[in-house]
């Protein structure tokens, strides 16, 4: 198998999963029709519309996420995968580069239409909102698609490595709006920055970065010396090593999640 035919490959799947999961966008109109005219609901059709799309945005993703080597476990060929010429990080680059470009298109489109534009989710258009589109539109399905790769490799049999894998993705979704706020406000106090337009913007991103972006990623980073010797390692082996050594941060990236929220 040469590497651009499973370059190839994983686009059409990608393509394939995408236009099947998205075609449930259809059931929308019908299910609106019959909420309003038999069933007497008083929900618009922007509101069917808008949480009908974000449901199947956010299905699609976790298909995406969850389903990197479902063509090789049914045909029997993760053995012959692990014996290709490939480096380890050209595998997950194959799996993951296709998916998540789809996510962030997709992403990008129902932002596009539900916010009339990427910087107006909060109406100012400030460098805060553009902060906090690219943590949740760019960011976030960039973790959840690693995470998933991840568990794909490890045989898809632990929910509680799953759970560990899950949490960075959702961690960046939910905090990126206000959770970083805190250390944001201890940069302006310790630094005085507030009155300074640019170094606030810095403060901000800085504060994005240290509260949210690289806690998240913590506990997929750890894991990337276990990935390297996926080849020559059982999956049983795979998952108890890849749990000892995400459950560390990812306990930790719970704490920072319940602690923003408090």
């Amino acid at each position: 198998m040469k590497s651009s035919f499973m370059l190839n490959m994983e686009v059409r799947d990608t393509l394939k999963q995408t236009g099947t999961v998205l075609a449930f966008l259809a059931v929308i109109p019908p299910v609106y029709l019959v909420n309003s005219m038999r069933l007497g609901g008083d929900a618009s059709f922007a509101h069917h519309a808008f949480y009908g799309s974000l449901f199947t945005v956010a299905f699609l993703m976790i298909t995406l996420a969850t389903s990197m080597f479902r063509r090789e476990r049914s045909d029997g060929a993760m053995q012959y995968l692990k014996t290709l010429p490939l480096s380890p990080a050209r595998v997950a680059a194959r799996k993951i580069i296709p998916r998540l470009f789809a996510s962030w298109i997709v992403a990008v489109l129902f932002a596009i239409v539900f916010f009339r534009g990427l910087l107006l989710i909060h109406r100012s258009g400030s460098v805060l909102d553009a902060v906090f589109t690219v943590n949740v539109i760019l960011l976030a399905p960039a973790l959840l698609m690693a995470g998933g790769f991840l568990f794909d490799v490890s045989g898809r049999k632990s929910p509680v490595l799953a759970l560990m894998l899950a949490l960075p993705a959702l961690f960046v979704f939910t905090a990126a709006g206000n959770g970083w706020f805190p250390l944001l406000r201890l940069f302006l106090r310790l630094w005085r920055w507030s009155m300074t337009p640019g170094l606030f913007h810095a403060a901000a991103i800085l504060s994005v970065a240290l509260g949210v972006v690289l806690p998240a990623m913590l506990p997929l980073l750890v894991l990337v010396p276990v990935y390297r010797a996926w080849v020559r390692t059982p999956e049983r082996v795979l998952t108890r090593r890849m749990i000892r050594r995400a459950i560390i941060p990812a306990v930790a990236l719970l704490a920072l999640f319940v602690l923003y929220f408090l």
